[in-house]
């Protein structure tokens, strides 16, 4: 009996399994784009003023624009804008995390009571730790959305899938 030199069909299928298992692998380990580190530094921004409220016996804003967000302390003043604390004004807080700049190309989206609020919004942490609840959510394009949710008291962040 003559034998060919060459591969055979189950030999090749076997390769071509293998090969795409070990690929499989590789990009399953690639990390994806998402919104989560951008959604940590927000969580760690609003974490630090419902901490800070209490200390400081104040109410403490942060103020959303679709492309930032400031953190601001009521004090007691004259204010130049229509304000719903008479006889109070805004104060900007100073410190590293009183302001955040949203990256070119991610996109902010906040609910409150299950309603969409429109940009520019505020969340004011109270000096009694009383907040209403809200779903802060950070997206951009061919990126996993990640979420930060306030409610019953705690500040927590999720990725969406």
């Amino acid at each position: 009996m003559q034998r060919h030199a060459g591969f055979t069909l189950l030999e090749v299928m076997l390769v071509l399994l293998l090969l795409s298992g070990i690929a499989l692998l590789a990009v399953a380990t690639l990390p994806s784009d998402s919104t989560r580190p951008e959604a940590e530094k927000l969580l760690v921004m609003m974490r630090w003023a419902a901490g800070q409220a209490p200390l400081d016996g104040a109410v403490i804003r942060l103020r959303i624009d679709p492309q930032r967000g400031d953190l601001a302390r009521l004090v007691p003043g004259e204010s130049k804008d229509d304000t719903l604390f008479k006889g109070y004004r805004w104060q900007p807080v100073e410190n590293r995390l009183a302001r955040y700049q949203l990256p070119a190309g991610l996109s902010v989206t906040l609910h409150q009571q299950g309603k969409m609020v429109k940009l520019p919004a505020t969340l004011l942490f109270l000096p009694d730790g009383d907040q209403p609840p809200f779903t802060l959510r950070l997206s951009g394009p061919d990126m996993t959305a990640s979420e930060i949710v306030s409610a019953e008291g705690e500040i927590t962040l999720r990725e969406l899938p």
